[in-house]
């Protein structure tokens, strides 16, 4: 290989025999980030096919056969500079030090003239944050929907799934897939199986039946959980925040909520949220995650921006909405919609009484 650099060190070479071209703040990033990479000491190299050896043997043990390609030129589509920011603007406070932290996956698969791209991802050890894009042969239209079967996250004793795409142009697409586990047994390193069988064009409500299947692991950032177990208590409500969890990129708080029988016997819609602000005046927002555990008994828990650096406490500020409604004696009517799902359409519900209860805030003393 020396000799053929050789070769092109004596290539003699007119300035004016290059074009110069117009690319985007997303290549130029593409470019650099790889640049870096080649520039990486062989210690930090070898560790990197050590982690796509441990993919290789967790799809291996799966049993699925699955083969990639890597992509030659991942980011050299027309892609969005953001793709955080060009899909959810609302939450894209969650992830403004994605790329710092991120994980370079670069799978691709491509099916029925349609080829699917895992970029990066990111875990937090709770939530799995992936970004891809999707490059077709032929115009799909404005709305996608993508449809997954046998996918899984290995460990998890629960997952949320979450996925949004967006139309860059005809032939391009971007999307974020969102996995949160509801359990604590998956570890420092998540491993994914993602498998694609469907992509619905929403305005012809046509399908396109393919294969995309893709399996990987992530490991988690670096992170510092700090226990609390400090509890609040209104009128048979209780909610204990267990843990709070810091990494580079955010805050995720760790909640328990116990009812009394009698809340459970008059109510039928129990909604907990809280919100968080700091000794510094800052106010954060935050996204909900699922919950998990018995109705009397439900574990949950949301993910913060990143707390300041400065900010020596924390308050968090609990409130449930109570509701009791009915709903008409009209039979529900069962639709399939093009998936071949089996859709209920949502009989008329209403509130018979409402109520909103704020508890006594949570004040959290932070550790370094």
């Amino acid at each position: 290989m020396k000799g053929i650099y050789k070769f092109f060190n004596d290539v003699q070479l007119d300035k004016k025999e290059f074009i110069e071209l117009d690319v985007s703040d997303f290549e130029k990033a593409q470019v650099k980030k790889r640049l870096k990479q080649s520039l990486k000491k062989k210690k930090k190299r070898v560790k990197r096919w050590r982690q796509i050896a441990v993919a290789m043997l967790f799809m291996g043990l799966s049993g699925a056969l699955i083969g990639y390609t890597f992509p030659a030129h991942a980011g050299s589509i027309p892609i969005v500079k953001n793709i955080f920011q060009f899909i959810d603007g609302d939450r894209s406070f969650l992830y403004e030090n994605y790329k710092e932290f991120s994980t370079a996956i670069e799978l691709s698969e491509m099916s029925k003239g349609v080829e699917i791209t895992i970029n990066d991802a990111l875990y937090d050890g709770e939530t799995i944050f992936i970004t891809y894009s999707l490059k077709s042969k032929k115009k799909l239209g404005d709305q996608l929907r993508i449809h997954d079967t046998s996918s899984s996250l290995k460990d998890a004793d629960g997952m949320a799934w979450g996925s949004e795409i967006k139309r860059v142009d005809d032939y391009n697409y971007v999307g974020l897939l969102t996995v949160g586990n509801f359990g604590t047994n998956v570890g420092d390193t998540a491993y994914l199986v993602w498998n694609i069988d469907k992509i619905l064009m929403e305005k012809s409500n046509t399908i396109i039946n393919g294969h995309w299947r893709f399996a990987f692991s992530v490991e988690a950032t670096s992170k510092y959980t700090q226990i609390v177990n400090k509890s609040s208590s209104l009128d048979g409500i209780n909610v204990t925040i267990r843990q709070i969890t810091h990494t580079p990129m955010s805050t995720i708080v760790y909640v328990r909520q116990q009812l009394d029988q009698h809340i459970l016997d008059y109510w039928d819609n129990i909604d907990l949220d809280f919100t968080m602000t700091d000794d510094m005046g800052n106010n954060y927002d935050g996204l909900n995650h699922g919950g998990r555990g018995y109705p009397n008994d439900i574990r949950t828990g949301k993910t913060f921006g990143k707390v300041d650096e400065r900010a020596t406490t924390l308050k968090i500020m609990p409130h449930v909405r109570l509701m009791k409604s009915s709903v008409n004696d009209d039979e529900p009517i069962e639709e399939k919609n093009a998936f071949g799902e089996t859709v209920v359409r949502n009989r008329a519900v209403e509130v018979e009484d409402f109520k909103e209860i704020n508890l006594e805030p949570i004040v959290i003393e932070l550790k370094e």
